[in-house]
């Protein structure tokens, strides 16, 4: 049965509870801003300690009352490569031990898994009769058994799963193995932007002229962020207008170094020198600021478009693809447009009508800012969070 937790906690217990959050990747994306986030937001109200892999972000969580414990492990993503084996029963060996050293004698918390495809910091403290929280953002899964077995291991070994969408939500309960799994099943919506600020780098860097109508998007270079797709978008636009720009944000992906390479050099044989690319940011938040309009061109379902939230949050207007997360954040031509990004055309004449009807921009900014505030505002995620574990801890 699908829920929405978004109720406000008001209950006070006599010092704060301690929460295990344990990331599965060490890396700035959604999901982890997202973490970040609920961790600051929440420092106040309970004792959080996070397990994360190794890697460069481990600062952002520092707060000077969050504990961070870096493994020495870079992902905690399970593979079936029998060579692996041995490393992910040391891996699992090596959580366990770290819960236990920052549980006391008898002393509860709840365990808030980040991620799907967490497994192994789940198996590790599966037998420790501690409540767990399943938070998942991504339902993409190539082959989709993968995404099925995921969906029934975390159904039915957590407490609670929290979907950051109804769309997300809908495809867990397609693939629970058992329909009473369905209970457990609920949704909070994410908020906009972390306490992660822009760097002075950052800052330098983006640079806007006057006159100038700037269309930003911020995302993985990606295959299924339909980068090229936003590529194409921009070109049809900047040659019927020389005033629009075309900004892209976004940090480059490992095993997707040669479609970044494609992504780069048709931005760099681009004559018109209006679309430009700015990096891997550290915050969206002044990048968004200087914007226009901020748009989402992703090809997949996206399970939430958090980047599309934070424009709001700003009143800025925004298009998204009508399917999936933004179809449920946005609604179409009240507080945003919903376009599918393959219409190229469509979406380009669009911005160009935008770019010279100011009164319609700021309506659509102002509705999705009033949506933000009804719907994704930080007070909301924070005590839906908190009364989730605070029900857990029971």
């Amino acid at each position: 049965m699908l829920s929405i937790t978004n109720e406000k906690s008001q209950k006070n217990y006599a010092g704060p509870k301690k929460i295990i959050l344990i990331e599965h990747l060490n890396e700035i994306g959604g999901a982890s801003r997202v973490s970040i986030s609920l961790v600051h937001g929440l420092s106040d109200r309970f004792d959080f300690h996070v397990i994360i892999p190794s890697g460069q972000y481990l600062q952002e969580f520092e707060d000077g009352k969050t504990k961070v414990y870096k493994m020495s492990y870079s992902s905690f993503r399970p593979t079936l490569i029998p060579n692996k084996w041995v490393d992910q029963i040391s891996l699992v060996l090596e959580i366990r031990s770290c819960v236990r050293k920052i549980l006391k004698d008898k002393e509860t918390a709840v365990i808030h898994i980040n991620g799907l495809p967490n497994i192994l910091p789940a198996i590790a403290t599966r037998f420790l009769g501690l409540p767990t929280v399943w938070h998942v953002h991504e339902t993409a899964f190539n082959p989709n058994w993968a995404f099925r077995l995921l969906t029934c291991f975390a159904c039915s070994i957590s407490n609670s799963v929290i979907a950051v969408s109804n769309s997300t939500a809908e495809d867990l309960i397609k693939n629970i193995l058992f329909k009473s799994q369905a209970n457990k099943i609920k949704v909070v919506y994410n908020s906009a932007f972390s306490s992660i600020k822009s760097k002075e780098t950052d800052q330098k860097n983006i640079i806007k002229s006057d006159n100038t109508f700037i269309v930003a998007m911020a995302a993985r270079i990606v295959p299924q962020k339909g980068i090229i797709e936003f590529l194409k978008i921009a070109q049809k636009t900047t040659e019927q207008s020389k005033n629009i720009e075309f900004w892209l944000a976004g940090p480059k992906v490992i095993k997707h170094n040669r479609y970044f390479q494609s992504v780069i050099s048709v931005i760099e044989d681009d004559s018109s020198k209006q679309i430009k690319y700015m990096g891997e940011l550290s915050s969206c938040e002044y990048f968004f600021k200087m914007s226009n309009i901020v748009v989402n061109t992703s090809l997949f379902v996206e399970p939430f478009g958090l980047t599309l939230v934070e424009a709001m949050s700003l009143g800025k207007p925004v298009i998204g693809p009508p399917y999936g997360g933004p179809g449920e954040i946005i609604s179409n031509n009240e507080n945003g447009l919903l376009i599918d990004p393959k219409n190229t055309l469509l979406f380009s004449n669009t911005i160009i009508e935008l770019s010279k009807d100011s009164e319609r921009l700021n309506r659509l900014g102002q509705a999705g800012f009033m949506k933000y505030q009804n719907s994704f505002s930080q007070e909301n995620f924070f005590n839906s969070f908190s009364s989730e574990y605070f029900t857990l801890l029971e």
